[in-house]
């Protein structure tokens, strides 16, 4: 949360507005791992600049607005829907502006070489060409840039900024967050690799029409989304939008769509919906259809997979249990 590259900050630092400094928190996860936390909406602006410590950093951005760069490097935006990326070999100086007056919910993890060691025994991973947009300043071995947010990582940053820290034991809490810590780095890799096989990204034209037809499948799962439907409302070719899709989210259109309908039909029945109530919710006419491809993903039936997570709430603390 502070200088791109840098050693975490005490939350309550001087240096940190007394507005950001209510909406921050700082988890020690380890000897070289920590998570910093921002969740609410100050309302001042927060520039700060440092020196920074050899190691890797994923930042999720679910909402907030700024700039961020590395000295020698050219600025990188910080926006809604990115993870941050950063990795340095040596010391080097940057800078943060956050903007404030409006929702800022972010997640910070960061890894020292010897914290990265000892978590998963490997180096930080090779960001070389793998990101979207890169403001990285290779000559002094330190990189810099974002990509789209995978679904995982953002429903992973959610999790970190929901889970009542304060209210379970510290032990609890411990194991949650090395285990988010664990999931960040496989979710990072994982979506590496898969630039890496599609390595021919989409132009900037194409690329923000993809991105829209991609908030676009977020906003509508419920309704029929062909993919020609999707490319007449963004405003380019079919096959144009399926390859800048797959090169973007690696993932298909309708394995997004399909995604998208199971965690938010998973999500409904925690509230308490039935289970006819929610495959017309998610835009399936076939309650058969509903509870195959419920299944085929969630490896349950619907009543199978509620029951199953009814049972992992501990009746005594009304914690979920890990």
């Amino acid at each position: 949360m502070d200088c791109p590259a840098s050693a975490p900050r005490n939350p309550m630092s001087l240096s940190m507005p007394s507005d950001w400094a209510l909406i921050s928190q700082l988890h020690s996860v380890s000897d070289g791992v920590s998570i910093g936390c921002l969740d609410g909406r100050p309302t001042s602006n927060w520039q700060l600049d440092g020196i920074s410590r050899p190691g890797f950093g994923i930042a999720i951005v679910l909402e907030g607005a700024g700039t961020m760069a590395l000295d020698g490097g050219p600025p990188l935006s910080i926006e809604a829907g990115t993870a941050i990326l950063y990795s340095t070999a040596q010391p080097i100086r940057g800078w943060d502006d956050f903007r404030g007056g409006h929702a800022t919910r972010i997640v910070d993890i960061r890894f020292t070489p010897e914290g990265l060691a000892s978590l998963c025994g490997h180096p930080p991973p090779e960001l070389t060409g793998k990101l979207l947009r890169d403001c990285s300043v290779p000559c002094q071995n330190a990189y810099l840039g974002s990509l789209p947010a995978s679904r995982e990582m953002k429903r992973l940053a959610a999790d970190i900024l929901q889970y009542p820290t304060n209210s379970t034991s510290e032990l609890s809490s411990l194991l949650f967050l090395q285990a988010k810590a664990m999931e960040s780095l496989a979710l990072t890799l994982r979506h590496l690799d898969t630039r890496r096989r599609h390595p021919t990204m989409p132009a900037p034209y194409d690329r923000s029409r993809v991105q829209q037809a991609y908030e676009y499948i977020l906003q509508n799962y419920e309704q029929d989304l062909t993919i020609k439907v999707l490319s007449e409302q963004a405003g380019i070719s079919e096959k144009r939008l399926q390859a800048g899709f797959t090169a973007l989210y690696g993932q298909t259109i309708h394995a997004c769509l399909r995604q998208t309908r199971m965690e938010i039909a998973a999500s409904l029945m925690e509230q308490g919906w039935s289970v006819t109530e929610v495959a017309d919710a998610v835009g399936f006419s076939s309650l058969s259809h509903f509870i195959k491809a419920f299944k085929r993903h969630w490896g349950a039936t619907p009543k199978a997979w509620i029951s199953s997570a009814n049972k992992e709430v501990d009746p005594v603390s009304n914690d979920t249990m890990l």
